[in-house]
């Protein structure tokens, strides 16, 4: 079995936070296209189109950033074809589930292994399974019913196969200690779900409100994963709605 152990971070804004500077906020949205250089575009046209002061006047916006850059995890995006990957196996996690994930190795061009002992992780067995071979219903059957050597030949019988095993898709890694784990088949849909950017334009849109409304805010909780996190922004001058209710907004965001 394999275990997994996804880092998570969390700051509670007891005291009173510190503002932050326009470049930390931004240093956060830049590092999503220094994986892809090919999505700066979309960052460039989200700083247009959310604005961002010199400085960021919300209590604990600081404390915020600096708890998602603290989540410090190498992701790599690479293209692979069905030929590119080899000693495919299907393994548990030592979660207590009943779910398999793939387990496999990439090839260089050389032919040698490049990266070995590759795990899948979140939805990335099924996606990966459709997104090469239409298979994640039937590999779940399968598996489920002790099959599994079954479904491991059934594959290989696919990476023979010239006109299957040469689709490539784009494969997103992420490194956590020595391990390497297959975090998503990258679609064109998944630029949509950065948290980094979340964050980025709920401190645009609340800094707005501030500005126009003449009010103050406070990031009073933060908790982050390298793929969710849960933001909660409360008024300093709360408003009472009735008894025991004040004003707040609540933010959440998943990769």
């Amino acid at each position: 079995m394999v275990k997994l152990d996804l880092p998570e971070r969390e700051y509670i804004n007891y005291a009173n936070g510190s503002n932050a500077d326009k470049e930390e906020l931004l240093q956060l949205v830049d590092r999503i296209w220094e994986v892809d250089p090919k999505r700066k575009s979309l960052i460039d046209k989200i700083k247009m189109e959310f604005p961002i002061p010199n400085i960021i006047k919300i209590s604990g916006a600081k404390e915020a950033i600096d708890t998602f850059k603290s989540i410090d995890i190498h992701k790599t995006d690479i293209d692979l074809a069905l030929k590119d990957i080899t000693n495919i196996d299907f393994v548990k996690f030592a979660d207590g589930s009943d779910e398999y994930k793939l387990y496999f190795s990439t090839l260089s061009p050389a032919g040698k292994i490049a990266m070995d002992g590759v795990t899948a992780i979140y939805n990335a067995t099924s996606t990966f399974l459709d997104q090469y071979m239409s298979l994640s219903k039937a590999a779940k059957f399968a598996l489920h019913n002790d099959e599994k050597l079954v479904l491991l030949k059934l594959i290989k019988e696919y990476q023979s196969n010239v006109d299957i095993n040469k689709k490539i898709n784009k494969l997103r890694f992420i490194d956590i200690g020595d391990a390497t784990y297959l975090r998503a088949v990258v679609s064109s849909n998944y630029k949509l779900y950065d948290n980094d950017i979340v964050l980025y334009m709920a401190m645009s849109v609340i800094c707005d409100v501030a500005s126009k409304m003449n009010k103050k805010f406070e990031l009073s909780h933060v908790k982050a994963t390298e793929s969710k996190f849960f933001a909660t922004f409360f008024e300093e001058d709360r408003i009472q709605i009735r008894k025991k209710c004040v004003s707040s907004s609540w933010i959440a965001g998943a990769e």
